[in-house]
Parts: structure tokens; sequence; C-alpha cells
């Protein structure tokens, strides 16, 4: 990303809320949950598939974190109560991470608990690169736990993540991953910085994901990767 990039996402939380409102509405189904899962059932009425995920990330207190908590618990009970997609996404940094890795552990898995409890399906994103080992550290002792309620994002901008990807798949349980670019700025020390290399990088990933037998969800809008993760996934046809 060029320094102009880093600079304008930079300046963003100094834009005031009006402003930041008219230009998110494409991208954020509203500022309540109710919002939301009106958006969400027009969707579904549409055919989509939906997963919703509650904005916060890198809190700084473990109140913050229990408000999180606490939300993604009534949303997966709203989300039964009016018969949609019982599929949500949280922040690594937004449960805690950040202050304490096994309070994160267990706030995340009071929400992964309660997504096994009702059928539901709880997707562990992924976020800057300095907070991927704790990331995986934590998945990995909810995968254990929780199975195929609980799945995991990577990032093909990063160096580390095909070899992360092999060490997933060596675990003989459930492995769900939801494959990305990453939209973090990154060190090139860490982090492919052209296009054409992370883009290359995603479509090995997913091929040796599909070879290891897990379930993948390509995030993806470019139209290149959506027709190579195609063209590899008819080779798997189960």
């Amino acid at each position: 990303m060029s320094w102009f990039d880093s600079l304008t996402a930079s300046l963003i939380p100094f834009v005031p809320k009006p402003i930041m409102r008219r230009l998110s509405v494409r991208y954020i189904a509203g500022e309540e949950r109710e919002a939301a899962l009106v958006r969400g059932s027009g969707l579904a009425k549409a055919g989509y598939r939906v997963t919703y995920d509650q904005l916060g990330e890198a809190v700084t207190n473990r109140a913050e974190v229990e408000a999180a908590v606490e939300e993604n618990l009534h949303l997966l009970e709203d989300l039964v109560a009016q018969d949609l997609e019982r599929n949500i996404s949280v922040k690594p940094t937004q449960l805690g991470l950040n202050l304490d890795e096994e309070f994160c552990y267990t706030s995340t898995a009071r929400v992964v608990a309660k997504a096994r409890e009702l059928d539901a399906f709880v997707r562990f994103e992924m976020e800057e690169s300095e907070t991927v080992d704790g990331t995986l550290r934590v998945f990995a002792r909810l995968r254990s736990a929780y199975g195929k309620h609980v799945g995991i994002v990577l990032q093909s901008m990063l160096f580390r993540t095909e070899e992360d990807v092999r060490q997933l798949l060596t675990l003989d349980q459930p492995l769900n991953v939801r494959v990305v670019k990453g939209i973090y700025v990154e060190p090139p020390e860490v982090a492919y910085q052209d296009g054409a290399e992370v883009s290359a990088s995603y479509l090995r990933m997913v091929r040796m994901l599909a070879e290891g037998g897990a379930f993948i969800a390509a995030a993806t809008h470019d139209e290149h990767l959506v027709a190579g993760v195609q063209e590899i996934l008819e080779e798997f046809p189960e």
C-alpha cells in the first residue's frame, strides 16, 4: 500500500460521523443489530448467503469485551428467532486478544458454545500480522472444543500463510477457512507487496485447502480469482 493510502487510512477516525455514515452505507448493514437483521433478511430472500459481523476491533478494556460478547450472544438468539442464517464473524482483538490471550479464549468460547447450542457457526477473523500467532493459538483451542461450529480466516498476502495452512491440515478435525487477500498495511518483511503475488498465493492456498479436504469460503471481488477458484474446486467435486 502506498504512503498516500496509509495516510488516508490513518485519517479515517477524524472524519465526522455524518460524512462517514454516507460513505459507508454500501458496506455496513446498520448501526444497530435490528437494522442489520432487516438488511440480512432482505439479502437472504434475494438468494444470498449472509454472515453478521459487529464492528469494533482493538478494544481497550474488559468491559468492552463483555459488551461485545453479550451483543453476539443476543445476535445468535435473534438469528434463530427470525429463522435467518446462523452465521456470525468475530474479531480476536474485539474479544480481548490484545488484553490477554486466555481472556480472549474464554470470551470467544462463550460465543462459540452458544453457537453450538443453537447449531450456528462463528468465524474467528484475522487481523494484523502481529496478532496471527495469538489468533491461531486461540483458534486451535476453539476448533478442538467446538469442531464444525468455528472457522478461521487466512490472508494470502502474508508469507507465512501457506505454512499455517499446512499446520492446520495436520489435525484430524473439521476445518473451515475463509480465504482473503488481506487489507492491513504490512511491511515487505512479512507480506507480498505486489498484487499479482498476492493473487498467486491466494490460489495456492485454495488448492492446498481443497486437497486437504477443508471447507473453503473464498472471499474476493476479483474476477480472475473467482475463475481460478472455480477451476480448482471443479477438480474436487466433493
